[in-house]
């Protein structure tokens, strides 16, 4: 198979992508920088010839019109975590909120709970053998795509690749967007007096050698950085932070005391069962 011959014909533009959305479709998209927003944003563009499109997510970190009032008989966002672009719309009975452990998002897609129309996720640029990596946004895209009867990818330069059980192959994908658009970026939260308080205090309680799994926020970073007069501190977590990161650089999180996968620092991939 010539795999670049393969891609080049199924090349879209943004505009095209939302024109292959149609009415009753559910579409999945990937996680925060996962999300290929400049398709959502063409979508609602054409709100007026699209209804009860389903919306499923976890973390996004766009617009979010979908959720607006005016676009309630085009779109309903199903929440798999409600962010602060979704709050209203669930409050306002507008949007949905679907509480599960996150591990057990694949097999909502996988067993046929929330059959999947529309696959919708960011990725890196194809290898040499056709692979892409969905890169920072190793969730639930996965299965998503592989339950899909529509993978739409927005195929990224500046998307890292990472390993593991990241890939899909440019077979397994029906459209691609051609992209450099930069990665969205989250500032660090300001840490406050209270949170200062509770991260020092939260700190009295790891030991040395201890394992962490830590969120993101401003008590996670807060907690981080009382952290420092510690030694061989482990990570098994779903999120890997610039806090993390901080004290992995420091010597701080070495892994070396973990009694599962040793000196690694193990970000779990919600595909598994993700038991620590």
């Amino acid at each position: 198979m010539d795999w670049t011959q393969y891609v080049s014909t199924r090349l879209v533009d943004v505009n095209e992508a939302a024109g292959l959305i149609k009415s009753g479709d559910r579409i999945v998209c990937g996680t925060g920088a996962g999300t290929p927003e400049p398709v959502l944003e063409a979508m609602v563009k054409k709100a007026d010839a699209l209804k009860n499109v389903e919306i499923v997510h976890m973390m996004s970190f766009g617009k979010g019109e979908y959720c607006f009032s005016e676009h309630e008989k085009s779109f309903r966002h199903n929440a798999m975590f409600a962010g602060g672009n979704s709050r209203l719309a669930i409050k306002e009975g507008r949007a949905d909120f679907t509480p599960c452990f996150l591990k057990e998002y694949p097999a909502l897609f996988r067993d046929g709970f929330l059959p999947v129309d529309v696959a919708l996720v960011a990725v890196s640029l194809p290898d040499n053998q056709g692979n892409v990596s969905l890169g920072v946004a190793v969730d639930y895209s996965l299965q998503a795509a592989l339950s899909a009867k529509k993978v739409i990818v927005e195929m990224s330069s500046l998307m890292p690749k990472t390993y593991g059980d990241t890939f899909l192959h440019v077979s397994q994908i029906d459209h691609f967007i051609r992209s450099d658009r930069p990665m969205v970026h989250v500032p660090p939260s300001p840490i406050g007096e209270v949170e200062k308080q509770i991260g020092a205090n939260v700190a009295k309680l790891i030991n040395d050698g201890d394992c962490l799994q830590l969120g993101f926020g401003k008590i996670p970073d807060a907690i981080l950085n009382f952290l420092e007069d510690k030694n061989d501190l482990g990570i098994h977590s779903e999120m890997i932070s610039d806090g993390v990161m901080n004290l992995v650089n420091k010597g701080i999180i070495t892994c070396r005391k973990k009694n599962f996968q040793d000196r690694k620092s193990t970000r779990l991939n919600s595909s598994h069962s993700g038991e620590s």
